[in-house]
């Protein structure tokens, strides 16, 4: 075991000597950022008693290692802390050792101190396959670089290794770290993991922030090892999930919070809702149906089954059926994470069980299909973008701001608007304060954005503008213009007499937070666009009409009552008529927003051509007459809707609650007059009152 320990402890010096000529200003910063303070709780989670005192049980882990890659294994520890990982593994036999860039954390247990060494995960001074077993735990999410560690991580790895880590995911990690500088969701790491050659296998363990994940390289034997990596449990044997179909290549599923124990019949939801994860990694979306086996209920129970925010399907189940079967209908998988959410109610303390939930993938779907059944305020800006894109061909995209979707889920990604046959996918990146599951997104502050100078050819912000505070507009097109390398599109709703006035009779009926937002903010002026970017830079402007403003004010309101019904079906079928009839009408005057085009440079003739025959195209801005508002005002009865949609939903809750309260305390009667008739002094008065009422009919 020695010899063992001294191999892979010998340092390659080409390794060595980059490791030597780190910043030493990163190193003095990170020692000041994990110093005592940070192990008690100053600038962390940790309690203030310290870490010692609530550092993790890791039994359970080298339970699983064990099954995988028995001792004496050679195990590393990258950000290893006091070292209790590799002294628990050093005790059960493994060849162990950690390193941690806190030299404090290095002297807190001087029995351990052998088994660890002061560096960083992103330069490790080992020689390439060192190690059986590579450990990643709670570390990718402090590291400026975590991919490079990944990259040092498999180095270090021998063929038939194995690489373990956890890391949390920010779309429910509520918690806001100091030290946490680099939270990206699942399909980030995945990406990068199968990126280096690497197998995955992936779970929550019903905490729906911890994920947690296994990776071996694709041809070695480990690979199929690291396939007990289950939702609870270490086992070949199979859980209540399960895809199916032909075009399920690239997806993957797994359970993510909200579930029992798994026996023979089944799951048990806990509490009113359990939810599955869902990983497109594809480029592209998929045509998608989940099917549901019920074993049984507790009581009458209201079931609904989401895909992210929308309704797939609500039915009642009834106590005592052996079995439901239920197909919830199809819904499109876009690239990236998602949720199928099952909920059981009305009553809380239902208990519904689920035998199987199969994803089937039935077949691909176009980028431009799926957008057709977007929100159209939200394809009317991207499809023009995309189109305009198009026509410039940029090598690479930034869209600022790119969130499609909202806190239940994403409903697409830019790509399947920029995206063509000459741009890749991966050379399209989303930028936005809010966190999504997909690869080619970055949690980022327009203000503020993590990028070189010119690190995109074409940068895109579509509806962003107008939720800056005036104050921070300027900075925001200056970061634009920092990254821009030669294109801006940049689109937004601006202040004019017509658009001013739809806003606020739109916001006097409809309780939405984004044109909320607008009238407490300001809509900016298109003078303010047109003098940064024209008159004080130089650059080359061109201007279009976008969202036909009597349209839009009349299929917003629409829109919104669709989408407060919740019925996945109806809402994409009603977006869909709407994007593939009207859309080509929409890019005229008067438009609800503008979109800019901004080139840092004169387009050549051909190209410029081009550009001005697209639809839309309005060199200068026209304020609308009053007098040619031929257009009716907001739909005066859409709050009232609105309120009758809220009202209904609650009636049949109600209702139901109301079946189910009668069922239960039905079965409670029943139940205590069964106690009733074998309480034996009930019985035992009983028969005394039958003789005595014999006895008196008697005579």
């Amino acid at each position: 075991m020695n010899r063992t320990r001294h191999n892979a402890m010998n340092t390659d010096p080409t390794r060595a000597a980059v490791g030597r000529r780190k910043n030493e200003s990163v190193r003095a910063e990170n020692e000041r950022r994990y110093n005592r303070g940070y192990y008690h709780g100053e600038n962390s989670g940790y309690p203030a008693e310290g870490y010692r005192a609530a550092h993790p049980d890791w039994s359970a882990w080298l339970d699983l290692i064990a099954q995988i890659k028995p001792p004496p294994a050679r195990l590393f520890d990258s950000g290893a802390a006091f070292g209790y990982l590799p002294g628990a593994a050093s005790e059960r036999g493994y060849s162990s050792f950690g390193c941690d860039i806190s030299s404090y954390a290095l002297h807190q247990e001087p029995e351990l101190q052998k088994l660890l060494f002061q560096g960083t995960s992103e330069e490790l001074p080992l020689r390439a396959q060192s190690f059986d077993l590579v450990c990643l735990f709670d570390v990718l999410e402090h590291l400026e670089n975590p991919v490079q560690a990944l990259e040092e991580a498999v180095r270090i790895l021998g063929p038939d290794g194995v690489l373990a880590g956890a890391t949390p995911d920010p779309v429910f990690f509520q918690k806001n770290e100091e030290t946490h500088c680099f939270e990206r969701s699942p399909s980030f790491w995945i990406h990068h993991l199968r990126k280096l050659g690497l197998k995955v296998v992936f779970r929550f363990s019903n905490i729906p922030e911890n994920f947690q994940f296994l990776a071996a390289p694709e041809t070695s034997r480990a690979a199929e090892a690291i396939e007990i990596f289950q939702h609870d449990y270490f086992s070949h044997d199979p859980d209540i999930i399960a895809l199916g179909g032909g075009a399920s290549e690239g997806l993957s599923i797994a359970l993510r919070d909200g579930w029992s124990t798994l026996d023979s019949h089944g799951r048990k939801i806990e509490g009113r809702e359990a939810a599955v994860y869902i990983l497109n990694e594809q480029s592209y979306p998929v045509d998608c149906e989940v099917e549901i086996e019920f074993s049984d209920a507790s009581q009458p129970a209201v079931m609904q089954v989401r895909f992210n925010s929308l309704v797939l399907e609500r039915f009642v189940l009834q106590p005592g059926q052996t079995s439901r079967q239920t197909s919830s209908g199809r819904f499109i998988l876009p690239p990236g994470g998602h949720h199928i959410r099952i909920a059981a109610g009305p009553l809380p303390d239902v208990k519904v069980i689920i035998k199987a939930i199969a994803v089937k993938a039935k077949r691909e779907i176009s980028a431009e299909s799926h957008a057709l059944s977007l929100p159209f305020d939200l394809y009317q800006r991207y499809r023009f973008a995309g189109d305009l894109s198009r026509e410039l061909n940029p090598s690479s995209i930034l869209d600022a701001g790119g969130l499609l979707g909202d806190e239940d889920g994403h409903l697409a990604v830019s790509e399947e608007f920029f995206s063509s046959p000459i741009s890749r996918p991966e050379r399209i990146t989303t930028a936005d304060l809010r966190h999504c599951d997909h690869p080619g997104h970055v949690p980022a502050s327009a203000l503020s954005l993590p990028f070189d100078d010119r690190s995109f050819d074409l940068v895109a912000s579509l509806d962003v503008l107008e939720h800056i505070p005036p104050d921070s507009r300027p900075r925001f097109m200056e970061e634009l213009e920092r990254v821009a390398g030669r294109f801006i599109i940049l689109g937004a709703p601006f202040a004019s007499a017509a658009v001013v006035r739809t806003e606020k009779e739109l916001v006097s009926d409809l309780d939405l937070h984004f044109l909320s937002e607008h009238s407490a903010l300001g809509l900016p002026e298109e003078s303010l666009v047109a003098g940064f970017f024209g008159l004080e830079r130089g650059h080359q402007i061109f201007r279009f009409e976008n969202g036909y403003l009597p349209r839009w004010s009349m299929m917003l309101p629409l829109t919104q009552m669709a989408f407060a019904l919740h019925e996945y079906s109806l809402f994409c079928s009603f977006n869909r008529y709407y994007n593939e009839n009207y859309y080509p009408l929409d890019c005229s005057r008067p438009g609800y927003r503008t979109i800019f085009l901004i080139c840092r440079e004169p387009l050549t003739g051909d190209l410029e051509s081009r550009i001005k025959a697209l639809p839309g195209f309005q060199p200068e801005k026209i304020e609308q007459d009053e007098s040619e508002s031929d257009y009716p005002p907001s739909l005066p009865f859409s709050a009232d809707y609105l309120k009758l949609i809220a009202k209904r939903e609650k009636e049949i809750s109600d209702l139901a609650f109301l079946l189910a309260s009668r069922e239960k305390y039905s079965r409670i009667l029943e139940a205590q007059l069964r106690g009733y008739e074998r309480n034996p002094l009930i019985r035992m008065i009983r028969k005394i009152g039958r003789r005595l009422w014999g006895g008196v009919a008697g005579q």
